[in-house]
């Protein structure tokens, strides 16, 4: 791979600074036209033979979205001619030169050395890595942009497979097949996997593939159809090539009913050699991992994932409460199943997060869930995702980033990870770094409304809200019924002052007011507007009545009757209980009036956001 040596070396020239993907793809492959996928083999195998483990940063971090940025410490001198010769020479001949597979003591140790003895950067760069170059070029291929590579589709959609059973209590299955396709390939860094809630737009038989491709950004689909009879399955599956209109795959999968776990597996294997994906031991052996052997228990997990989304399209309470006993039907029939752990613990924090339940009776559930999927599988991303999630409403910023880092380095392709880390960015003040990521999870996710939603969200808390407007624009013409998309709509007018516009959008929206945590946002709209008695009504009705209020969000509501008083009075049991709504704390345009007071300063000290 001697594209990779010149990777390193652009690095290393620029050490400590961020190089772009755009400057690097210039740069290295100044004469030939390559997808960007092909940086991101260069930069995985540099790690590899570095000895960098996805959780460790000693020599390349990645700046998402944006690039990369050599850390080691290295430090560049003007050596006489006659020096450089000379170290040349002592050097030795590089064919008699041996390599060990990289350790961190010893790479610590070299650069320790560098530091202390500097030698022009360019000299010791070249003699160092050479023979690690030797040994990739005997592993990786010559050229990346061979035919074969060239020809080798980046980008692909899988599409919800039909339920074709006659029955709409089987869409579960269905979905839930297709739906298991997408984990498997999006652990693939060599796949661009386009996120399940964009491609599940794209339903029934008559779809136009080439306009299909063309939203999504893709050049492959897969495809399928499902029918269940007793205890019969069949699964015809279709891998079609858009760019040049042909069939890669086409196959009909005859199985039992018990047997659907294993047909997702070998469906995504297949996937992986008919596109002639060069994989790692590690991604051989993911592709090849059962979730579990339990029939039922896999079966039990789809029917959560089913009710989740529903709880969070539908904001509905039964709905969630309806995944949670799926998930721990699952658990209880196979209680080393990680992913059932996962999806138990999206669940209550969702619930909790939402003011859905009460977040001390939920946190607790959520965390202990999450922990254990850890335990079980420390390679599986959307456990790392969930406890970072969790780490985050905990206030435990740093712990929070790690778990974020830690599951985009496992599968780069998880938009909701990407989404999650914008947030965390948002919350801790780094308002650009947040935007490019939501940018990037919304490249995964191109006509899904909740990753064009997320960006806005981004925007709105950098301030930045006439780009957030446009953005919530865009996405309410793609789903006119979007109902979230009018409520920040709703809340960024009412920031800007344009009170009637705010209660316009709040009114558009068709809004469930029985969620309190929504009857608090449009209270404080109201007291914005001056319509302080409606407002009151509304305060009035949070505290008393019998679901969970957010102390924190009733903060903002005092906060926009200028009660000072009962705003900080507020905040504090707040404090007390640990609410996860103070995560907004540092960044939610509602608490600007309060800022210039010590009290808030303090606070913001305490949650650990100063």
């Amino acid at each position: 791979m001697p594209k990779a040596f010149d990777v390193l070396l652009t690095l290393v020239q620029n050490h400590g600074q961020v190089v772009t993907k755009d400057d690097l793809m210039t740069r290295v492959w100044h004469d030939t036209v390559v997808e960007e996928n092909i940086l991101n083999v260069n930069v995985s195998a540099l790690r590899k033979v570095l000895g960098e483990k996805p959780i460790d940063h000693f020599f390349i971090v990645t700046v998402s979205g944006i690039g990369y940025k050599f850390v080691a410490d290295v430090q560049e001198i003007n050596v006489p001619e006659s020096e450089k010769f000379a170290q040349i020479s002592e050097s030795g001949n590089s064919n008699n030169l041996q390599i060990s597979p990289p350790k961190k003591a010893k790479t610590e140790n070299l650069f320790s050395r560098i530091k202390q003895r500097p030698l022009l950067l360019l000299i010791s760069t070249a003699f160092f890595l050479l023979p690690i170059f030797l040994v990739l070029s005997l592993f990786y291929p010559q050229n990346p942009t061979s035919t074969n590579a060239s020809k080798i589709p980046l980008s692909i959609a899988v599409l919800p497979f039909s339920n074709e059973s006659g029955d709409t209590n089987l869409d579960y299955l269905s979905d839930g097949l297709s739906e298991s396709v997408i984990d498997r390939l999006s652990q693939l860094p060599q796949l661009r996997v386009i996120a399940r809630s964009s491609s599940f737009k794209y339903r029934g038989n008559t779809l136009d593939l080439q306009e299909v491709a063309n939203a999504l950004g893709v050049q492959v689909i897969v495809m399928g159809k499902v029918v269940q009879r007793d205890d019969n399955l069949l699964v015809r599956v279709e891998m079609i090539d858009i760019h040049d209109n042909k069939q890669i795959w086409g196959e009909q999968l005859n199985r039992k009913a018990s047997e659907t776990l294993s047909v997702q597996q070998e469906i995504a294997q297949t996937v992986s050699e008919k596109l002639r994906l060069k994989l790692s031991d590690v991604q051989e052996t993911q592709l090849a991992k059962r979730e579990t052997n339990d029939a039922e228990a896999y079966e039990a997990r789809l029917k959560g994932k089913f009710f989740a989304k529903k709880a969070q399209l539908n904001s509905s309470l039964d709905d969630g409460k309806k995944a949670i006993e799926y998930f721990q039907k699952a658990i209880d029939r196979d209680p080393n199943y990680a992913l059932s752990y996962v999806g138990l613990a999206g669940v209550y924090n969702f619930l909790g997060a939402n003011s859905y339940l009460d977040p001390k009776e939920t946190n607790g559930k959520a965390l202990k869930a999450a922990l254990k999927a850890l335990e079980l599988d420390e390679n599986l991303a959307e456990a790392h995702l969930a406890l970072a999630n969790l780490k985050e409403n905990d206030w435990q910023w740093d712990e929070a980033e790690r778990g974020f880092k830690s599951a985009i380095e496992l599968n780069p392709n998880l938009m909701s990870v990407h989404a999650g880390y914008a947030q965390l960015l948002s919350y801790t003040g780094r308002h650009d770094q947040a935007i490019i990521e939501a940018k990037l999870a919304r490249s995964l996710d191109p006509v899904e409304t909740r990753a064009m939603w997320n960006l806005a969200q981004m925007l709105y808390l950098a301030r930045r809200y006439d780009e957030a407007i446009e953005v919530l624009k865009q996405m309410l013409e793609m789903k006119e019924n979007e109902v979230y998309g009018y409520v920040l709509l709703g809340d960024i007018y009412s920031t800007k002052g344009m009170h009637a516009e705010a209660l316009n959008a709040y009114q558009k929206s068709g809004i469930n007011l029985t969620n309190t945590s929504d009857n608090v946002y449009l209270g404080r709209i109201y007291a914005r507007a001056g319509k302080s008695e409606k407002a009151r009504a509304i305060l009035k009705q949070a505290q008393t009545g019998r679901k969970y209020v957010s102390p924190a969000e009733l903060a903002i509501l005092f906060a926009a009757l200028n009660d000072r008083k009962q705003a900080f009075v507020s905040l504090e049991k707040a404090y007390a209980e640990h609410d996860v709504q103070l995560i907004f704390l540092g960044v939610d345009p509602g608490f600007d009036s309060l800022r210039d007071d010590p009290r808030f300063q303090d606070l913001l000290r305490r949650v650990g956001l100063k």
